[in-house]
């Protein structure tokens, strides 16, 4: 296999290398796909669009990875958006009790 990355030598398996070169021209490229790709995640798509998408998919790793690293990320922010926020004064603030004992513990080692 020659070193690059044409079109025609992206991964396929089984029957998809068949038909993988008819659909490698007549499909929308990759930078297309990626646009659909983040376009679906604002609004919905048309059908054309979703079967486009789906057909690239079937013969495309690299756009499938996309949508799976997309589909990642975009349940990674949904989770970190829906935590509590903690401010640092929180997270490293002390007792009462505590600051108390410290601050009588540097009063008798002064003295």
């Amino acid at each position: 296999m020659k070193e690059g990355l044409n079109s025609l030598e992206r991964p396929t398996g089984g029957i998809k290398k068949l038909y993988a070169p008819f659909l490698w021209r007549n499909l929308p490229p990759c930078e297309d796909i990626v646009k659909l790709l983040s376009k679906c995640l604002d609004e919905k798509l048309s059908l054309r669009e979703r079967l486009v998408i789906t057909i690239h998919l079937h013969v495309c790793r690299w756009c499938v990875n996309y949508k799976q690293q997309v589909h990642l990320i975009r349940v990674l922010t949904k989770t970190l958006a829906n935590l509590p926020e903690y401010s640092p004064s929180d997270v490293f603030s002390l007792s009462a009790h505590s600051r108390d004992r410290i601050k009588r513990l540097l009063v008798e080692s002064a003295r």
